[in-house]
């Protein structure tokens, strides 16, 4: 199935073989003399351990030839070539052929090409397994977890041509289209004023995500304010779609409004002066899709005016957290907050059940205590947001302190009082 084979197969071309595609295709199609059972944890062995863990669940199994297969009548077994007719009898769903440019993947069910996946993807991009190249429908549900090993049978990796499907008199096809195996999952929903000091921070935000590795969308609140003012680079991005309101109405409820027009299974809260480390979209996706949990999140950064970052480690520790145990982490109303709001993505879903807090301040808080209640998710150890420091931030601003502390107690007390809902009383609960 492409949602094993496809990150195996990516990894192991750009670690094990160094990015070589030629000694990729020697390895997996010219030293076997039948064919491959199983491709095997060991073509992993150069990866990331932090990669290798996603990839396989903890689990490791070695790479199985068929070279020793026994025939009916004594002679020798013959290598194992894959066309349209052998496909079938061979029970192969899928195909696999490798190109200068990446991996094309057949489905044999059907005829014609297959989309292209560039070799430079990221290996821990959720592929579906499903032929589809078109946008999801709007009500479409969370797909199923990523199995973490797929089923043992021969293995169909060819070499472009390939004897399948491949025309021999166009064998390198240089107009194959490179589409992606899924559509966006993700929506990053973002509220600003395009104000003036703030439009260099929101065009950083938006490179910050044309720098992730699998696919996303956002929607834009345009606060008060119109289009006319986006940024270039976000106004001439089809992944952008704005929400303009007639007015003013702040950061809360625009956001609110904003999360209307989500069509993906999964959001993401931003700021626009912020910005997201270039893994963040994949790392924290991949743990929803093979955990099946509600949210998961990661630490954030603090991006300091001279380009350094310090690393903030939330008070929820690393791993996993059951509905409503976040909030324990957040012992008084005057203590941090447990988890950093904009470091969550969730299940659109359960946003849309716990969406921002009706205040003016502090609103994220309500949020994160919100999702983090309402279902068990990860907290990854590693850095998935930075927050800008400067002078215009909110937290900056004169008056912030006026409110914050009546902000704390409220979302303080939305968190307490969610998790008792969570455990099944409505009374008070001890941290």
């Amino acid at each position: 199935m492409p949602s094993h084979h496809l990150p195996l197969l990516l990894a192991t071309y750009q670690y094990k073989f160094g990015r070589d595609v030629e000694a990729m295709a020697q390895h997996l199609i010219d030293d076997i003399a039948v064919g491959w059972d199983e491709l095997g944890t060991d073509l992993l062995d150069d990866a990331p351990l932090a990669l290798v863990a996603a990839l396989t669940g903890g689990e490791h199994w070695p790479s199985r030839t068929l070279d020793h297969l026994v025939t009916p009548d004594g002679s020798p077994p013959e290598r194992m070539t894959v066309t349209d007719t052998t496909a079938g009898e061979l029970g192969m769903p899928w195909g696999y052929i490798l190109h200068p440019q990446g991996i094309e993947v057949i489905s044999m069910a059907h005829t014609g090409t297959g989309p292209l996946v560039a070799w430079d993807t990221d290996p821990s991009t959720p592929f579906s397994d499903h032929r589809r190249t078109g946008p999801p429908s709007p009500h479409a549900g969370r797909p199923p977890p990523r199995a973490p090993r797929a089923r043992r049978g021969p293995l169909p990796v060819q070499r472009r041509p390939g004897p399948a499907r491949l025309p021999a008199a166009d064998p390198y096809r240089p107009s194959l289209p490179e589409t992606s195996l899924t559509a966006p999952l993700i929506t990053v929903v973002i509220a600003t004023r395009l104000r003036d000091d703030r439009l260099d921070y929101l065009t950083a935000m938006h490179a910050s995500l044309t720098r992730q590795s699998v696919p996303w969308e956002a929607v834009i609140a345009l606060d008060g304010t119109t289009p006319e003012r986006l940024p270039a680079p976000l106004a001439q991005d089809a992944r952008i779609r704005t929400l303009t309101l007639p007015r003013p109405v702040g950061a809360a409820c625009a956001r609110n409004l904003a999360l209307t027009h989500v069509r993906t299974p999964y959001v993401n809260w931003a700021d626009d002066d912020d910005e997201f480390t270039d893994n963040a979209m994949s790392v924290r996706l991949n743990t929803l899709e093979s955990t099946g949990v509600g949210w998961c999140a990661g630490w954030s950064e603090d991006q300091h005016p001279d380009g350094s970052t310090t690393l903030w480690r939330c008070p929820a520790p690393p791993g996993r957290h059951e509905a409503g145990d976040v909030w324990t982490y957040w012992k008084s109303p005057t203590d941090t907050i447990p988890i950093g709001p904009t470091t969550i993505l969730a299940r659109t879903d359960l946003v849309r059940a716990a969406p921002m807090g009706g205040l003016v301040q502090g609103e994220d808080y309500c949020a994160a205590l919100g999702v983090t209640a309402l279902a068990p998710g990860i907290l990854l150890p590693l850095p998935v947001y930075r927050y800008r420091k400067w002078g215009g931030q909110m937290t900056a601003q004169v008056g912030y302190d006026q409110l914050e502390a009546a902000a704390r107690e409220h979302a303080w007390a939305y968190g307490r009082s969610l998790r008792a809902l969570a455990r099944g009383g409505g009374g008070a609960v001890d941290g």
